[in-house]
């Protein structure tokens, strides 16, 4: 029997988490009604707090689209996209810190690729296994 959208994504979550050794966190997922700032492009969004090691990946309604629509390997890589966050973050943290008005925007730009080219390693090495229905 297929897995439901929550259970998927909450198991691709735990698994992914699994493989990335991120046991000592705990990750909360939320599946939104609500888009951030009317943003309707965006699939889901990570509040992160390394400190505590503690972070909530929101999924909008456009995720669920994306599940209904049988996109799962774009739902997959925003999914690995948003708990490589996990692993950027205390380094991002540090640099935004460090930067003005001005430089804040090109950090954050970089924080985004370069958690992106990340994933899109990740996804060459992950097992497929994990982003079965």
């Amino acid at each position: 029997m297929p897995k439901s959208y929550k259970r998927w994504v909450s198991d691709v979550i735990a698994d992914v988490s699994n493989e990335l050794n991120l046991q000592g966190w705990r990750i909360k997922v939320c599946f939104d009604v609500v888009y951030p700032n009317n943003e309707t492009d965006t699939v889901c969004f990570i509040d992160c707090l390394s400190d505590y090691y503690k972070a909530t990946i929101h999924l909008t309604p456009y995720a669920q689209e994306l599940w209904n629509d049988e996109n799962f390997e774009v739902l997959s890589e925003c999914l690995v996209h948003e708990l490589v966050h996990i692993l950027v973050d205390p380094v991002y943290q540090f640099a935004k810190k460090q930067t003005s008005e001005i430089t804040f925007p090109f950090l954050t730009t970089m924080n985004e690729q370069t958690t992106q080219r990340i994933t899109r390693v990740l996804l060459q090495f992950l097992p497929k296994k994990i982003f079965s229905r």
